[in-house]
């Protein structure tokens, strides 16, 4: 396991992944979006995958008794590249803009 921890009751947890120089992966969370707390002190190392592999796959996940629910309002997915180019974003809650 990477990190655990207890967040706030809060209208809504906005979680984001922030790659660094396809070498490193920070996840972080914020209750309600303004302000973003990091899960993991140091990011994680992925050098270790060949660059072919190291795209991002983010997958959403409930664990609990089977009696409860866990709905995911919006997945959103923004591909900045640090380059200067702008990234392209995929909205899975809607259309494609």
């Amino acid at each position: 396991m990477l990190a655990e921890t207890t967040v706030p009751a809060a209208a809504s947890l906005v979680l984001k992944v922030a790659v660094t120089d396809n070498t490193g992966a920070r996840f972080l969370y914020s209750a309600g979006g303004a302000t973003f707390k990091a899960l993991n002190a140091e990011p994680v190392d992925i050098a270790f995958l060949p660059p072919w592999d190291r795209a991002v796959r983010i997958a959403l996940m409930a664990k609990g008794p089977a009696t409860q629910q866990a709905f995911f309002k919006k997945f959103i997915v923004n591909n900045r590249s640090g380059n200067g180019l702008p990234g392209r974003r995929c909205n899975r809650a809607g259309a494609r803009p």
